[in-house]
């Protein structure tokens, strides 16, 4: 009989430890996964609500054909944020084994060189915090281009849950998009699909306009 207990200890207790272990090693996996795709998650909804911040800016700009310090600023801001977060997300993607196709260097590049301009203009043309000035048919020129550019990226945007069309505006519902891929997973590719289209656009963009990248526009 001891015996007999001895050898059903042997066999089984190894089970249940490797048990043990594999419950363990499961749960670390979903918190691990949690956690990516809460990065993921955010990343994507400071990518979004960049995009939609900038078209109204640019609209509001060749609208009244004058520019604000700080729509400058905040021009420079989300165009840096679009930036890190695309980033981001770009190195989540490649660590993942998401494929994203196109060169996402080009992007990268061009986003800095946008964010640069921006800040060049606010370090060179304004003496005061709240000072605006007229823009030039030169400047009013590169900032149509620059706003044809992020139409595509609105566009892009709108084929996920929160970005919307309100009236004349394009609008970005956070709350509308959390409730949506809150319980989402890493395996959804939206994320991964908006970058694929960002950068789809992007070729699209150079190819109109026989540029070599944006850094040559501006």
């Amino acid at each position: 009989m001891f015996k007999r207990f001895v050898m059903l200890a042997l066999i089984f207790t190894p089970i249940v430890i490797l048990s043990t272990i594999s419950i363990k090693q499961f749960k670390e996996n979903q918190m691990y996964e949690s956690y990516i795709f809460n990065n993921v998650s955010n990343n994507t909804q400071e990518t979004l609500n960049s995009i939609v911040q900038i078209d109204q800016i640019f609209k509001e700009i060749l609208e009244n054909d004058r520019i604000t310090k700080d729509q400058v600023h905040l021009l420079e801001t989300y165009y840096s944020s679009i930036l890190f977060s695309y980033q981001r997300n770009s190195n989540l993607a490649n660590q993942f084994n998401r494929r994203v196709e196109s060169d996402s260097e080009s992007v990268k590049n061009s986003l800095r060189s946008i964010s640069n301009f921006f800040e060049k203009i606010e370090k060179e043309s304004f003496k005061s915090e709240d000072e605006s000035i007229a823009i030039t048919s030169a400047l009013r020129g590169k900032m149509f281009k620059l706003k044809e550019l992020n139409g595509l990226w609105i566009k892009d945007a709108m084929k996920i849950k929160g970005v919307k069309q309100e009236g004349s505006k394009v609008v970005f519902n956070s709350k509308q998009y959390r409730n949506y891929y809150e319980n989402r997973s890493i395996n959804n590719e939206f994320w991964v699909d908006l970058l694929k289209d960002i950068n789809k656009s992007y070729e699209v963009y150079i190819d109109k306009h026989n540029l070599i990248d944006i850094k040559s526009l501006l």
